[in-house]
């Protein structure tokens, strides 16, 4: 892959990370009067941004464009022909998902210097944790913070979170180690429990994957840590309970905290009920499915899945929702095993543990930014492979010849 300039990388990293915490603000009261604002300069950005790329982007990708243009034309047209009743609610979400979700999607895969686009993540993963510990400092400000409001900036600062979990486990630097424990403390005062699981589910996959795990040393550090972990679960009671009264001096009340402490941390929140209701409903019909945004389309106007892979179950079908599970799945799972150690496939593993994790409990699949940059930089990831692979294939015929 060709190296580009380093202020097109840099322009295209802050985009990205701007989507992804877009709703870092949002949590505070002080913030909601300037949303639409935001939201019209985020867009404006996004659009300026994807005409930057198209050239990249039809040179490298055009055939698969036009096919993935056809496609979604079809699916599109068939989902309003079969379901007309959730016209409105498919209709309405097509800007969303087409503005955050396939827009930086295509400006994704047109990344070229994926080394440097790491460095403009960390960067960005300072700026979203000393971001996340203002909004906690003007929530304070403004009287206190309740759990209701505040997931979305959980899920915002997780971002930052898991970049620096990534960095502190790598080099080991005291800065990288002090903002990532910050940034854990930020999404315990928010009172989400979806966050955490991208923080552990990094550390395993960091484990498995990135760590030098053969060495002596690496073997030692990581003895460590599970033993830290380990002594902490022994105290964890007087932890959190320190924690609370702490945060509840300054008026702070974390759900999370509260569910720790009362034992429920693995309620599911009348997800069950939730489920019970999709598996139903798809068992009338399995072929069909009830189309995109099918519980609404049904009367339940305040329901969705909370579980990605049943969501595209239920709106698909049985049978075009298994596929799409089973091609997005695999391009993931091959996209996160190619590379190792590079950057591209640290991206992989990030996003990875960014999104999957959430997935099970969370809808809105194709309506979240993590899930097209997982799958940006997975097809990335493979066809960077595929690019090594080729050359070596190239280089060994000439040097046979030779």
């Amino acid at each position: 892959m060709r190296v580009m300039n380093n202020r097109s990388e840099t322009a295209l990293g802050i985009v990205l990370t701007s989507l992804l915490t877009k709703n870092i603000f949002f949590a505070a009261d002080a913030f909601v009067s300037y949303k639409r604002y935001i939201n019209a300069f985020v867009t404006l950005i996004v659009l300026v941004m994807f005409f930057w790329r198209s050239k990249v982007l039809f040179k490298r990708h055009g055939y698969a464009l036009l096919l993935t243009c056809y496609l979604s034309i079809i699916y599109t047209l068939g989902q309003l022909l079969l379901f007309p009743s959730n016209a409105d609610y498919f209709l309405a979400d097509i800007p969303r998902i087409v503005l955050y979700g396939v827009l930086p999607f295509l400006i994704a895969i047109t990344v070229e210097d994926y080394d440097y686009l790491m460095i403009v993540l960390r960067r960005s993963g300072y700026m979203i944790v000393g971001a996340s510990i203002m909004t906690v400092a003007v929530i304070y400000h403004e009287g206190g913070l309740q759990a209701e409001y505040s997931m979305s900036f959980g899920n915002s600062v997780v971002v930052g979170a898991v970049i620096l979990e990534h960095y502190a486990l790598k080099d080991r630097k005291w800065y990288d180690i002090v903002l990532f424990a910050s940034s854990i403390l930020c999404i315990l005062v928010g009172g989400s429990r979806g966050p955490f699981l991208g923080v552990i589910a990094y550390y395993i996959l960091y484990i498995c994957f990135i760590s030098e795990s053969n060495t002596l040393k690496s073997r030692f550090k990581n003895s460590f840590i599970v033993l830290l972990g380990l002594s902490l679960f022994l105290f964890y009671d007087t932890i959190l309970e320190n924690l609370y009264y702490f945060f509840s001096r300054f008026g702070i009340r974390s759900r999370a905290l509260l569910l720790f402490m009362s034992g429920n941390i693995g309620q599911d929140s009348g997800r069950s009920g939730v489920y019970k209701l999709c598996f139903e409903l798809l068992s009338k019909n399995p072929i069909k499915g009830t189309g995109y945004d099918g519980l609404k389309g049904l009367g339940y106007a305040d329901l969705t899945p909370h579980n990605t892979y049943l969501e595209f179950l239920l709106y698909n079908g049985i049978f075009i929702g298994g596929i799409l599970i089973i091609v997005l799945v695999s391009v993931w799972l091959i996209g996160m095993v190619k590379n190792r150690r590079t950057s591209i496939h640290y991206l992989c593993v990030i996003f990875f543990s960014l999104y999957v994790p959430r997935s099970f409990i969370g809808a809105g699949g194709i309506e979240k930014i993590d899930f097209w940059m997982l799958l940006a930089f997975s097809i990335m990831s493979i066809e960077v492979f595929r690019y090594q692979r080729h050359k070596e294939e190239n280089l060994s015929d000439i040097q046979s010849l030779t």
